[in-house]
């Protein structure tokens, strides 16, 4: 058996003809089965290695003898390198709306294979459009109405990699409608009595549109208070002459009207006055439905403050099997009034308190009488504090 070798001691800077222009030059060694040759009994060829394009080729030339036929040699094919990521293009990166609603539509362009997503980061900019797509297509999207200031919305297209946005700006109304205030002159008010009265008639200007009180214009009377709808309201709790004070209509852009305002608080009852207390009396019948006349029974029951700060009479009267009747009381002044319902008739009662509001005297009327009377019920009452 015969055994090759191949040497490539030096690189050689020659060109033989067809060759590539990279290759080796070296000796192909043919030895004999014995293992005792000696160099001069081996023959030797000589060889050329190149690339030829991808392929390796080998030319040998024997010592005296013809070339051999190249051999290409074919290199492993390369592994595939990583997807290239999908890239998107927005038709527009900036949008600018007006305060109506409406819809607007994006084109997004990108490679068949790619799915992407569509989102808003703010409610009043709804994506109407699907929003999970694959290759190219179209976003669709509305804005509400803005009453306000102007505002913004970002819309975020793309994947996990690669993402765009969209940064959508909507206008507030044109602030060309002026801010009209002017509301009624709020009645007057009793001490002790709840109190509410709405300035909220404002139009024009920009919503949303609040009330506040001038802080130079004055103040309400003590017990009134305005919130930010425009309600005032509580309980006086001293009188007032109308001591002026200003309301302000205030809109989104800060444009404000504010008028004078005054109301006038009469007195009423007071914590600690004498007519509160416990009370007793007469009711003589003068005119009515019985027989004979003139008809008396007595009455009894405290007069007090309600938690609403009103002020009413816890009536009895057991004649008429009346008991604890909670009645609505009015007192201005020194004058004091209530009216109750016995069967089908009503009675109202009219008094005038003495100056130290510890006794009273007045008249009452009633419904008429069933016929055949016909006759319209009146009388006086009266009382004392006990």
């Amino acid at each position: 058996m015969r055994k090759l070798g191949l040497r490539l001691p030096f690189l050689s800077r020659s060109r033989p003809a067809g060759s590539s222009p990279i290759h080796f030059a070296g000796e192909i060694l043919r030895a004999t089965n014995s293992p005792r040759a000696r160099p001069k009994d081996r023959d030797a060829e000589r060889v050329f290695v190149g690339l030829l394009g991808s392929a390796l080729l080998v030319v040998a030339n024997a010592c005296g003898g013809g070339a051999t036929a190249p051999s290409p040699v074919t290199p492993p094919a390369a592994a595939p390198g990583p997807a290239a990521a999908c890239a998107y293009a927005i038709s527009a990166n900036e949008v600018n709306l007006g305060a109506t609603a409406g819809p607007t539509i994006l084109t997004v362009t990108t490679g068949a294979a790619c799915a992407w997503t569509v989102r808003s980061d703010q409610a009043f900019l709804t994506v109407t459009s699907p929003t999970a797509q694959t290759g190219s297509g179209t976003v669709t999207f509305t804005v509400a109405e803005n009453t306000g200031m102007a505002r913004n919305a970002i819309i975020t297209i793309g994947d996990a990699v690669g993402r765009q946005r969209v940064v959508v700006t909507q206008a507030g109304p044109t602030p060309g409608s002026p801010l009209v205030f002017e509301p009624a002159a709020p009645p007057g008010g009793v001490v002790g009595v709840p109190y509410s009265f709405s300035f909220a008639v404002a139009t024009g200007g920009v919503e949303p549109i609040h009330y506040q009180l001038d802080t130079f214009g004055g103040f309400p009377p003590i017990g009134l208070v305005l919130d930010l709808n425009g309600l005032l309201s509580g309980i006086p709790t001293v009188t007032n002459q109308g001591t002026p004070f200003s309301v302000c209509a205030v809109d989104a852009t800060g444009r404000n009207v504010c008028p004078i305002m005054r109301i006038v608080i009469q007195p009423g009852i007071e914590a600690g006055i004498e007519a509160v207390g416990n009370w007793a009396g007469t009711i003589t019948l003068e005119a009515g439905c019985v027989d004979p006349l003139p008809f008396v029974y007595s009455w009894s029951g405290p007069i007090r403050r309600n938690p609403g700060g009103g002020i009413e009479l816890v009536l009895s009267i057991p004649l008429l099997t009346i008991s604890n009747e909670v009645l609505a009381v009015n007192l201005a002044g020194n004058t004091i009034s209530f009216g109750y319902q016995y069967g089908p008739w009503q009675y109202d009662y009219v008094g005038t308190l003495s100056a130290d509001q510890r006794s009273v005297n007045g008249t009452f009327t009633g419904t008429g009488c069933n016929p055949p009377l016909n006759t319209q019920q009146s009388g006086t009452w009266n009382g004392t504090r006990q």
